[in-house]
């Protein structure tokens, strides 16, 4: 898979929130986000120069060309740009990645939230062909851990500050059967 398939011109179109790939001109709002006290509380620290985060979008989007790593703008409906998540740490032989930059402005819908992960964990299970998310959480962001082992997420082990969750294909595909009265996901397009 890896190399083989473009997914330049790929978006997600969904029912609260739609995806897309990040381009360098998001640089200005990803450093907004990042640098919100109330939303980048759990997040790992970011460089407040919009230089430091041009650079890291420019390698980030030949990681991007090569498959190993997806990084999306969350937009509303009407094309506001509330936040972003990012697939990484792609391993192809093992059928696993990693879901993080999971950031999204607190003013809007929750479902936007819910349905931005499931819509960035549904390109990793049926675009990528993976089977597997293997996450972090800090132990005191609890509303995100309550969510993770709600939807059947696994600890699997934890230090001082974070919870390492796994969390399998079979097990999203019966979350999201079970909340279709609530969220009911998009499609990807090219």
């Amino acid at each position: 898979m890896k190399g083989v398939i473009s997914f330049r011109n790929m978006k997600y179109q969904g029912i609260s929130c739609d995806l897309r790939l990040i381009e360098l001109d998001d640089s200005k709002r990803i450093l907004e986000l990042r640098l919100n006290r109330k939303l980048n509380k759990y997040l790992s620290n970011t460089s407040s120069n919009i230089d430091d985060q041009k650079k890291w979008l420019m390698a980030y989007k030949e990681r991007e060309k090569l498959n190993i790593e997806f990084y999306f703008m969350i937009n509303t409906k009407i094309g506001l740009s509330i936040g972003t998540i990012r697939i990484y740490n792609i391993d192809y032989d093992l059928k696993r990645f990693t879901i993080g930059s999971w950031i999204v402005d607190e003013n809007d819908d929750p479902r936007i939230a819910i349905e931005s992960i499931l819509a960035a964990e549904k390109f990793a299970f049926t675009k990528l062909g993976l089977k597997e998310n293997h996450f972090d959480v800090r132990k005191n962001n609890k509303l995100v851990v309550e969510f993770h082992k709600k939807r059947g997420a696994k600890i699997i082990n934890e230090d001082e500050v974070n919870y390492y969750f796994i969390y399998h294909k079979a097990d999203f595909e019966k979350y999201v059967a079970s909340i279709q009265h609530f969220i009911i996901l998009g499609q990807f397009i090219e």
